[in-house]
């Protein structure tokens, strides 16, 4: 047994796939071995910027000798009728180089087949590590891989040199050598501070070796170092170098986490920037030295106000030439911020809304002003029990007017927050300036959801107006290319949902929102000829919530098979009971041996009840049109009792008659698994009724009363879901 350890020594990293390379890189090198049939201990890994290593312990030194049982043809087949061997019995020993003594007649396929066992002689580890190395390096795929010179090796970055040693010993015959990439046992330490090559045996070696260099190859370690230092950088009459005691970081671990993939070795530099950028709003100064720096900002310890200091990490010992570097760019990205923000409040709110007309939306879809107007029609139908007050409508009108100002043209990241602000210096409501900033929220997958009502009815709106509008246009996420962000929206517009319990028929809400495009914006429909068409109105809509039901499906995904989300989607009030309701059905189904036989009877019943209702002529609701739409939760009588001629008929309507309110309330008022229980308490009493009635009676009345008895049935059973699907 003995250690393989690898490194590869690269330029800078991009920060935002360091750790994902560094995992695909150590999944490559224990994958590769695997494959190789070389048994192996312990996995170490680590990165920085410039260098990704993975050591293995414990590598087997050559591998096991295997013994492979080689299947041929038929007996039938190998031999001719005087048992000679025929053509393909000849043609089997020159394929696996044996002779006749050596087959073995054994089963195989159901009958008798000639066989022999092919014996493979274990290779040495060490000569086939390059092969292992080749196919670790092939795992690690990026979209940004480059080709540089005349090398025909692909990275994310060049290689300037790669460690491959195997026992202590360098690996021969490594293929990049062809390259010009040296490969052997001696890396380097820290650019800046280190230049003497390093001879490396092991991976204790190794980590001795960086330490010397000036080198954390641990990205958790530098994270550590990095947060401990900005913990400690306070000291009392602090010179500039330093934090004064009356002054803390904010610690952001975005920023963090980014800045520990950008350095080898932290070290902390404290700088200051003018006060007189301090009238700007905090959101702009952070942005400018987080986004646009990596520079962590301080507040004062007694009131928490942003102050002038900043702290940024630098891969270098401190110098004044770093620290005045970093003051003198920071400075003169402030100075834009500030004219920005200094021109931008001379036009008001309304000033700025007019210019959305010059900003194109999406092709063919008009303009920003107009999406803007498509947005204040939809809010006002969100959710129809709180309507839309005075501050919705408002914060409609302006929620995307900061798109035109200047500081969010220089800062993209600050919309939203920009307009809250100007909104607030306008004499908006507190109301209404949140919302605009809120209505962009969640940004991404776990990002926060709006607090107001204001923000989530105006984020709903601008979300499934841009979900329906890549529909329109014929531009819905393929595969996983998604770059108008349709999936991350729709996510979205189901989060706010569940977080506000909002009562919304998300059909009614897309089918409006598609409306709109026709009758605020004067969209025309695609022609049917058109490559990118995808139907009529209707069936866009139908497309669309279909969509946003894969989407609950996969945000469920852990608790909940799809097919119950599918049964229970848009029957109830909202979307928190649509997913109670499935996780009810799902629980009882899996967790209740003798109820699953009841799952199967009610799943064939309402199968049955389709096919009879179809072929007598009667209509069936399909499931694709959201049954909310029709008014729930009653109960008319279509059957006449006095026609039944069965006691299993009467039996059956009683039975509907009772637990038809029970179910019906019990979904109504939240108790899933209630409803859910007495829908399938009728399985017996539908049993004996299918066992004993004949619903096509010769009699066409009697018939007619059995079959609205049926549809009765159905009506009870799609109470809790669709049973097509479960």
């Amino acid at each position: 047994m003995k250690e393989l350890f690898i490194e590869l020594r690269v330029q800078e990293i991009p920060s935002d796939t360091l750790n994902i390379m560094e995992q695909t890189f150590c999944e490559g090198v224990a994958t590769a071995l695997k494959n190789a049939n070389l048994p192996f201990g312990k996995i170490t890994q680590g990165s920085t910027p410039r260098r990704l290593w993975v050591s293995v312990a414990d590598v087997a030194t050559e591998q096991a000798n295997a013994v492979e049982t080689v299947i041929g043809p038929p007996t039938s087949i190998a031999y001719n009728d005087d048992g000679t061997l025929s053509v393909a019995g000849e043609k089997f020993l020159q394929k696996n180089g044996i002779d006749e003594s050596s087959i073995i007649k054994t089963t195989a396929r159901g009958r008798e087949v000639v066989s022999c066992e092919k014996h493979t002689v274990g290779m040495k580890t060490v000569d086939i590590l390059p092969e292992i190395f080749h196919n670790a390096m092939g795992s690690i795929k990026s979209k940004r891989s480059m080709r540089w010179g005349t090398h025909t090796t692909e990275f994310i970055r060049p290689l300037e040199g790669v460690v491959c040693v195997f026992g202590g010993e360098s690996v021969p015959n490594i293929h990049l050598k062809k390259d010009g990439i040296p490969v052997g046992n001696t890396t380097l330490g820290h650019r800046f501070t280190s230049h003497d090559q390093a001879t490396v045996n092991g991976v204790d070696d190794y980590l001795q070796k960086m330490d010397e260099g000036g080198v954390v190859p641990s990205y958790h370690q530098r994270r550590t170092m990095i947060a401990h230092s900005l913990e400690t950088l306070n000291i009392a009459n602090a010179p500039k170098s330093f934090l004064p005691t009356t002054h803390k970081v904010e610690i952001d671990d975005d920023l963090l986490h980014e800045t520990a993939n950008l350095v080898e070795y932290p070290y902390p530099v404290v700088g200051m920037f003018h006060e007189k950028f301090l009238q700007l709003p905090k959101g702009v100064l952070t942005t400018t030295m987080k986004v646009h720096q990596r520079f962590f900002n301080t507040v004062t310890t007694a009131d928490n106000a942003i102050s002038n200091y900043f702290v940024g990490i630098s891969n270098n010992p401190f110098h004044p030439n770093i620290q005045e570097g970093y003051e003198r760019v920071i400075n003169a990205r402030l100075h834009d911020a500030l004219f920005f923000y200094e021109a931008d409040m001379q036009t008001t709110m309304d000033e700025m809304t007019e210019k959305l007309q010059g900003i194109v939306f999406m092709h063919g879809l008009g303009s920003v002003a107009q999406k803007v107007d498509r947005i204040v029609a939809l809010a006002s139908l969100l959710p129809p029990t709180l309507g839309v007050d005075v501050d919705t409508h408002r914060a409609a009108q302006l929620c995307k007017s900061d798109l035109t100002s200047a500081m969010v043209y220089e800062f993209p990241e600050l919309q939203g927050y920009m307009g809250e602000h100007y909104a607030s210096k306008g004499g908006e409501s507190p109301n209404t300036a949140l919302a605009i900033r809120e209505h962009y929220l969640p940004r991404f997958g776990d990002d926060l959801l709006p607090t107001s009502h204001e923000g989530a009815m105006v984020a709903i709106a601008d979300k499934i107006d841009s979900i329906c509008g890549a529909f329109i246009a014929g531009t819905p996420p393929t595969g996983n290319a998604d770059p108008l962000g349709i999936r991350r929206h729709s996510v979205g517009v189901l989060r706010i949902l569940q977080s506000m319990n909002y009562t919304v028929s998300l059909h009614r809400l897309i089918t409006e929102s598609i409306a709109t495009y026709r009758t605020v914006s004067n969209v025309e429909p695609l022609p049917e000829t058109h490559k990118k068409y995808m139907g009529t109105d209707e069936q866009i809509a139908n497309t669309v919530l279909k969509f946003f039901e894969t989407r609950l499906q996969a945000m469920n995904a852990d608790t909940v098979p799809p097919n119950f989300i599918q049964a229970t989607f848009q029957l109830n009030r909202n979307i928190n009971d649509d997913t109670n309701l499935a996780l009810a059905l799902h629980k009882i189904y899996s967790e209740q041996n003798d109820e699953q036989q009841i799952f199967t009877t009610i799943a064939d019943t309402f199968k049955r009840i389709n096919n009879i209702l179809k072929k007598s002529g009667h209509t069936v609701p399909r499931h694709t049109v959201p049954r909310h739409t029709v008014p729930r939760h009653t109960v008319e009588n279509h059957y006449d009792a006095k026609l039944f001629t069965q006691d299993e008929e009467a039996q059956l309507a009683t039975a509907l008659e009772r637990l038809m309110p029970l179910a019906q309330e019990s979904i109504r008022t939240g108790n899933h698994a209630e409803g859910v229980d007495a829908v399938l308490s009728i399985a017996p009493v539908v049993e004996a009724f299918f066992d004993k009635v004949m619903v096509n009676h010769d009699d066409a009345t009697v018939r007619e009363n059995r079959l609205a008895l049926l549809q009765q049935l159905r009506k009870l059973f799609t109470t809790v879901g669709n049973w097509e699907v479960l």
